[in-house]
């Protein structure tokens, strides 16, 4: 009887090792695909001011991973109100990207928006953000993306 356990348990641990070893040859694969493949990112950045001054952020587009990434330089807000980052897609109507912090964020682009002929606007908003999901505050900072 223990030889016949013994030999189930062998022939199971034999179709795990198959099934794992299977697995990570699939997975090595479709890592190696990816990691060889071109890519067509539409990558760019922007330095967001109010026309000359220093930059009071840089913002880094990668339509590949969908993300903008926003770095504050010297952005200035007064007590009481927020910053809002918008996306505006040519001959479109403002995004929301999101209230901006003091540190560095990566952030999710907008759907459906070609990043490579956007630009952008920082309103002053009331305390966290417009309350309508449209620009209300009047624009502090803006910039057009220029390809890297």
């Amino acid at each position: 009887m223990e030889q016949e356990t013994f030999v189930r348990w062998l022939r199971h641990s034999r179709a795990t090792m198959a099934l794992s070893a299977r697995a990570t040859s699939l997975a090595c694969y479709v890592a190696n695909r990816e990691l060889s493949a071109p890519k067509q990112a539409v990558v760019g950045v922007a330095a967001i001011n109010r026309g000359g001054d220093k930059p009071a952020l840089i913002i880094r587009v990668d339509s590949e991973t969908a993300t903008v990434f926003v770095r504050p330089v010297a952005p200035e807000t007064p007590c009481g109100k927020t910053l809002e980052l918008w996306l505006i897609p040519e001959g479109g109507k403002p995004k929301s990207i999101s209230v901006l912090g003091t540190g560095a964020q990566h952030l999710p682009a907008p759907k459906r928006v070609a990043l490579e002929k956007a630009s952008f606007a920082v309103t002053m908003e009331p305390s966290g953000g417009s309350p309508t999901g449209n620009p209300t505050g009047s624009i502090v900072y803006s910039g057009a993306l220029a390809r890297e």
